[in-house]
């Protein structure tokens, strides 16, 4: 990190942190909303979550945003300490748009060693990777298997 430049520093007093403990956050909420209900709840989080008990050696931690939908915010959306980027809790994204070239991508295992492709034909097959009841096509052709 670079010197001299301003920063705000989120620093707990846990002595041991253990794998899932919340390191730092910030909640965004509206406490003055005239409403009740939903409208008081945490409507997002940022915060920093320990993969593993931190060590003299190790300190790997994930960021995780959680967004509200009719009810207070929880976790969509993690970065984890080795880079991986993947929804939190189905492990199914809609990736960029609407669109269903970009829908349904789910990785299979916590191990990432799997994509499954849910069964979607887009409306344009061009220059498309999808799964077309249980053949994986590209480009409208059947990709040939081993």
């Amino acid at each position: 990190m670079s010197t001299g430049l301003p920063s705000i520093t989120l620093q707990t007093d846990d002595a041991n942190i253990t794998s899932g403990d919340i390191v730092g956050r910030i909640n965004f909420l509206s406490s003055n909303e005239a409403d009740n209900g939903d409208a008081k709840v945490v409507a997002a989080s940022i915060f920093a979550e320990a993969e593993n008990s931190f060590t003299s050696t190790t300190n790997q931690t994930a960021i995780i945003f959680a967004t509200a939908n009719d009810n207070p915010a929880d976790a969509k959306l993690k970065i984890t300490g080795s880079g991986h980027f993947y929804p939190v809790n189905t492990r199914t994204s809609n990736i960029g748009s609407s669109s269903s070239q970009f829908a349904n991508i789910n990785v299979a295992s916590g191990n990432y060693e799997s994509v499954i492709l849910a069964n979607i034909v887009p409306a344009s097959t061009t220059n498309a990777l999808y799964n077309n009841a249980g053949t994986l096509s590209f480009n409208g052709s059947a990709v040939g298997g081993g």
